[in-house]
C-alpha cells in the first residue's frame, strides 16, 4: 500500500496556521523554511483522571461530535494482535487517527521560562473542556509517532519502537476504559518510506510525544497514589504494570528524539536553544509536565516505600523503569553531545549533559530508597 508524501490534509491538525521556528537567521538556512503546527496539551494540574473522562464522554464516545461516528470504534480494533504485522493495516490505523474530528481550543499560554519552553516545541497550553484535549493530545501523540516512523528514517531497535507503540495503546485503552487488548508491537515491522528526514523536526516532535507520556505519567501515578492509599490490591497492579509499560515508552521516546545523525546536533539544534532566539535559561528538560511529574513523585514517596516489601515487586520494577528513563536520556546526551557542556547548566559551568543527567538521576532515585537509609545518607 503506497502512502503519499504529504500528510493527509484532511487533519489539518488543531485547525492552527502553522508558523515558522526560523525566520531570518542565516545559519538557520537548513531549518527556516520548516513549518510546526501546534500540538495543543493541558497544563498538567488539570489532566483528569481515566474516569473523569468516560464519565465525560459516557455513551457518546464513539459518537460523539468530537471524534465523528464511529471512527474510534473502528481505532480500537486496529489494536488487534490479527492487525500487528500487517502494514496495510498499520496504514489503516494512521488513517483513522487522522480522520478524527480534532478540536482548536483557545490558548492558555504557561509563564516566564515555561512559555519559552512550550513556544520552542510548538507547544500550546489549551483552555477548554479538559477530557476532550487530554484524550485528542493523546490521540494526536500516537499519530505523531506513527507519521514520523512512517516517513523518516530511524535507526533504534525494534524493541524501543515496540515499547512506545504499547505505550501509547495501553495508555489509551486506559484512559478510556476498553478491555485491553493482547496486541502486538506494529512499528517494529514497518520500513520506513524515507519521505522525510529533518533533524529538527524529529527534534520538534520527540519533545511534543515526550510531553504526552509524561502527562499519562502523571494521570497513573495519580491513580497509584489513590489505590494505596485505599490498600487497593488489584488497583495497584493494574497502575504499576501501566506505570512501568510508559516509563519505558518515555524512555524510548527520549531516543527516538535524538535518532538523527549526530552532526546535526551541534550544527542545527544546539544553536537554535541559545540566545537570542531563547532566554538563557532554556532547556530541552526543564518542561512543566516534567516538573509536574517529579514533584508527584516526591510527594509519593512514603506511600511508595510501603509497597517496598511486597512480594509482587511493583516498587522495585517501578525503580528501575524510572531508571530506564536517565539511562536513555544519557545515552542520547553521549551521543549527540558528549563532553560538551550542558545548556542545563549555568553560564561557566564544564560538566556536560551526560553528566548533569546522572546527577539529576541520582537524586531522583532518591525517592525509591529506604526511609532509614534516605535519612542516613540526608
Amino acid at each position: 500500500m503506497e502512502r503519499s508524501s504529504t500528510i493527509d490534509a484532511r487533519r489539518a491538525p488543531l485547525q492552527i496556521p502553522p508558523v515558522s521556528l526560523y525566520t531570518s537567521k542565516s545559519e538557520f538556512s537548513k531549518t527556516k523554511a520548516l513549518v510546526f503546527s501546534s500540538f495543543q496539551i493541558l497544563p498538567p494540574q488539570r489532566i483528569p483522571a481515566p474516569e473523569t473522562v468516560q464519565a465525560k464522554l459516557g455513551s457518546n464516545l464513539f459518537g460523539s461530535d468530537l471524534f465523528g461516528s464511529n471512527l474510534l470504534r473502528d481505532l480500537l480494533a486496529l489494536e488487534s494482535a490479527r492487525f500487528a504485522s500487517n502494514v496495510d493495516a498499520s496504514q489503516a490505523f494512521i488513517s483513522a487517527l487522522n480522520k478524527l474530528n480534532y478540536q482548536s481550543y483557545a490558548a492558555d499560554p504557561a509563564a516566564g521560562d515555561d512559555n519559552a519552553h512550550d513556544e520552542y516545541f510548538r507547544i500550546q497550553r489549551a483552555s477548554g473542556p479538559d477530557s476532550e484535549i487530554y484524550l485528542q493530545t493523546i490521540l494526536r501523540a500516537n499519530l505523531i509517532l506513527f507519521e514520523d516512523s512512517w516517513q523518516s528514517p530511524f535507526t533504534i531497535s525494534s524493541n524501543k519502537l515496540n515499547c512506545l507503540d504499547l505505550a501509547f495503546s495501553a495508555l489509551l485503552q486506559w484512559t478510556i476504559g476498553s478491555s485491553p487488548e493482547a496486541g502486538q508491537p506494529r512499528i517494529s515491522h514497518w520500513k520506513s518510506q524515507g519521505i522525510v528526514s529533518h533533524s529538527m523536526t524529529r527534534w520538534i516532535r520527540g519533545h511534543q510525544i515526550f510531553a504526552a507520556l509524561t502527562q499519562g505519567l502523571t494521570a497513573v501515578f495519580r491513580d497509584l497514589r489513590a489505590a494505596l492509599r485505599h490498600a487497593d490490591h488489584q488497583r495497584i497492579a493494574q497502575a504499576a504494570d501501566l506505570a512501568v509499560l510508559l516509563l519505558h515508552g518515555s524512555a524510548a521516546s527520549l531516543e527516538f528524539t535524538g535518532d538523527f545523525p549526530s552532526t546535526d546536533y551541534p550544527e542545527i539544534i544546539r544553536p537554535s536553544m541559545t540566545p537570542p532566539l531563547v532566554p538563557d535559561t532554556f532547556s530541552g528538560l526543564l518542561s512543566i509536565d516534567h516538573r509536574f511529574f517529579i514533584q508527584l513523585l516526591r510527594e509519593m514517596k512514603p506511600l511508595l516505600d510501603s509497597m517496598a516489601d511486597s512480594p509482587e515487586g511493583h516498587h522495585q520494577r517501578i525503580a528501575a523503569a524510572v531508571a530506564s528513563v536517565y539511562d536513555s536520556h544519557r545515552f542520547v546526551c553521549d551521543r549527540l553531545v558528549g563532553k560538551c557542556p550542558s545548556l542545563m547548566m549555568a553560564s561557566g559551568s564544564k560538566k556536560s549533559g551526560a553528566e548533569q543527567i546522572e546527577k539529576f538521576k541520582h537524586l531522583r532515585m532518591k525517592v525509591f530508597e529506604p526511609e532509614r537509609q534516605a535519612t542516613a545518607s540526608s
